[in-house]
């Protein structure tokens, strides 16, 4: 079976879904770190446990589960956040993990040009409309309904399989 070229460090993940829009506090002080990092599964005497590890190395299958840190680090709070992840190229998001409290959660399948709530992301293929399947996502955005406070922080993310 033939794989398509993966870079196996994690190095690779963090640069494929480090890409921000963020709107920034007035002082420019909101703070953005990311992470990836590996589904370990084990079974032992019957019962499966999920871990995870960094994502050294990752094999056709492999969940990752991106995670991105934020910090408003200024003094005043930070108005109208917007974040936006591109889904890597060779993964596959997984239906429904995308995860962030605090903000609306939208998916593009243009690479990035539109966003919607699932449901409402429609296709067009050969002159006949659909909605758009969660595997076409191409990019995640999280939009932050209320200011973030100064000091505070959080996570967002997302889970994909690797094709």
């Amino acid at each position: 079976m033939k794989f398509p070229r993966i870079a196996n460090t994690a190095l690779a993940l963090l640069l494929a879904a480090a890409s921000f829009s963020p709107a920034f506090a007035e002082d420019g002080k909101l703070k953005l770190t990311s992470r990836s990092e590996k589904e370990v599964v084990e079974v032992k005497e019957g019962k499966k446990s999920v871990t995870l590890a960094p994502a050294e190395k990752v094999v056709p299958g492999d969940v990752v589960v991106f995670t991105n840190h934020y910090k408003n680090a200024g003094s005043a709070p930070a108005e109208d956040v917007v974040i936006s992840n591109p889904v890597p190229k060779h993964m596959t998001y997984l239906d429904g993990s995308a995860f962030g409290e605090g903000a609306t959660i939208t998916f593009s399948f243009d690479k990035g040009k539109s966003f919607e709530t699932p449901g409402k992301l429609v296709k067009t293929e050969k002159g006949k409309k659909r909605t758009a399947r969660a595997e076409e996502y191409t990019h995640i955005r999280w939009s932050f309904k209320n200011p973030i406070p100064a000091g505070k922080e959080g996570e967002l993310g997302f889970r994909a399989r690797l094709k």
